[in-house]
Parts: C-alpha cells; sequence; structure tokens
C-alpha cells in the first residue's frame, strides 16, 4: 500500500492524480488519517475546512447568470429573479433568503474606494493590529498625521521569525476588509478591521484563510531555502489559525503575538510553526 511519504514525492501532477484516482476506499481513508496524523489536524478540522472551501465555490451559484451580468442601469426585479432561480433549485424562497440574495448581487455590483485609518478606529482596538496584536507607536502613525498614546517605538524588537521587523512599512496599520473587496465584501462597520500591513498583505484577497499558499501546503521556495522570516502569508496563516499563546492562552487583545519553531531542524513552513506571545521568546 501507498504511505503518505509515497504521495507527497511523486512530481508531476498527471501522476499524482493517477494514484490518487486508483486508491480503493479503505487506502484512502487510510492515507487521509496518516496525513492527518502528520499535520496534526482532527477530523472536525478537516471537515470545517473542506466545507469552507466548498461554500466558496458553491456561492457564485445561489444567483442565476442573469442577475451576475445585470447592469446597474437595468430596472428588472433581482427578488423576482432569485425567487425563480432557488425555485428551480427545489428551495424555498423566503423572505430572508431573498434579502440575503439581494444583498450579495449588490456587493458585487457595488463600487467601493480604499478606506482610510482613522484615529477612531485605532482607539477601538487600543493602537495595535487586530490579528498579531502588535502595537502601533509614532513611528508608524506619522506618514497619517496621527499621535499614538504609546509614544514612540522604545526599542526595536528581534524576532527572526516575523516578517514586520525586516520591513518598517509591514508595522504601518492598514484598515483590512475582513470579507475582500475583490470577493464583493462591503464598507460596513461590521466588516472593518485594522491590521498591520504585514498581517493585511499576508491575508491578501482570500476569502477563507483555507485557500492560501501556506494552508493548502504551497511554501515559497525561499521558506525552504532560508532560515527566516516566514512569509506575511505564513505569518498570517499561522495566527489565524492559531490567535492565542501556546504557553499562556492569551490572544492579541493581551500581548502581541508571534511565532516559533516546533522543530528547529525543520523549515519555517505553517505546520512546523506554533503562536507564541513576543515575551515568550
Amino acid at each position: 500500500m501507498l504511505e503518505w511519504i509515497d504521495l507527497v514525492l511523486i512530481d508531476n501532477e498527471q501522476d499524482l492524480r493517477s494514484a490518487i484516482e486508483s486508491l480503493d476506499e479503505s487506502s484512502r481513508a487510510q492515507l487521509i488519517e496518516q496525513i492527518q496524523q502528520i499535520l496534526g489536524l482532527s477530523a472536525k478540522t478537516l471537515q470545517q475546512a473542506t466545507l469552507r472551501l466548498m461554500i466558496e465555490r458553491a456561492r457564485p451559484l445561489a444567483l442565476p447568470a442573469s442577475v451576475w451580468r445585470r447592469s446597474s442601469d437595468e430596472t428588472w426585479s433581482i427578488r423576482d429573479a432569485a425567487r425563480s432561480h432557488i425555485q428551480s433549485l427545489s428551495l424555498d424562497s423566503t423572505d430572508s433568503r431573498l434579502r440575503a440574495l439581494q444583498d450579495l448581487y449588490v456587493r458585487f455590483a457595488e463600487e467601493r474606494k480604499k478606506v482610510p485609518v482613522s484615529a477612531q478606529a485605532l482607539q477601538a482596538q487600543n493602537y495595535t493590529c487586530a490579528l498579531c496584536g502588535m502595537h502601533f507607536y509614532n513611528d508608524e502613525l506619522v506618514e497619517l498625521g496621527l499621535v499614538s498614546p504609546l509614544g514612540n517605538r522604545p526599542r526595536q524588537k528581534q524576532d527572526a521569525l516575523k516578517p514586520h521587523w525586516t520591513k518598517a512599512d509591514l508595522r504601518k496599520p492598514t484598515v483590512d476588509h475582513l470579507w475582500p473587496v475583490s470577493l464583493y465584501g462591503n464598507n460596513s462597520r461590521n466588516n472593518l478591521v485594522v491590521l498591520c500591513r504585514g498581517c493585511n498583505e499576508g491575508k491578501s484577497n482570500y476569502m477563507s484563510i483555507h485557500q492560501t499558499r501556506p494552508f493548502v501546503g504551497l511554501p515559497y521556495r525561499r521558506e525552504l531555502r532560508e532560515a527566516a522570516p516566514v512569509s506575511p502569508e505564513t505569518f498570517f496563516a499561522q495566527i489565524y489559525r492559531e490567535p492565542s499563546c501556546k504557553e499562556t492562552g492569551k490572544t492579541s487583545k493581551e500581548t502581541e503575538l508571534t511565532v516559533r519553531l516546533k522543530n528547529r531542524t525543520c523549515a519555517p513552513v505553517l505546520d512546523n510553526l506554533e503562536t507564541i506571545s513576543s515575551s515568550e521568546i
């Protein structure tokens, strides 16, 4: 029987797909279990990740093509088209569903401008990144014409695995759309959060963390060749999946989070990282 390592050593897509397709149900289940153990994934986590990806693939099917192609100057009813489409899928066209379908179209059709970082938004988050908890000092706010109550940065931290400490721009605050604008997220208050640029760039325009390169097991070459730092994508993916310090349980609201290697002899990729407070390194 094939072992998990035999699959990861296959060097081309055609042979890999053939190998997977040739597995019987028992062999496939055993390999999934092996890889779950290697990655430290529970069956629940695996099911949730799979469902999350499937939801994104299914989302465009919630509305008919006629609605997606509808121009802003047309006057026919989106609600009526959505109702007919839902009924054709043998689903109930309830008022709540129809309102949500209209909202989905509006998010798709509406053009949005970039949202600037405001003093109010920074104050609401105690001048920290909502994901990793990094503090925003005057150093990061001077270009915005804002002043931080934390004052100037007291010292330059040494954190070999944190991308923020290799490039000052990655420490600056930015407004992130939890549901990305590129995937039809809106500018409502509950869709906006302040992240440092490193975390924001790491998230990029992915709707789901499970779509990012590191989460699906695609490290960059430099992550395998170089000791540090990890890429913003990998850093974001790790903090997102484990948003509290392994040692203290503290979150970004209580401390600044970073990552460390589980095994120093292995590459700094997602499955060899764990979240930890900066004070614990």
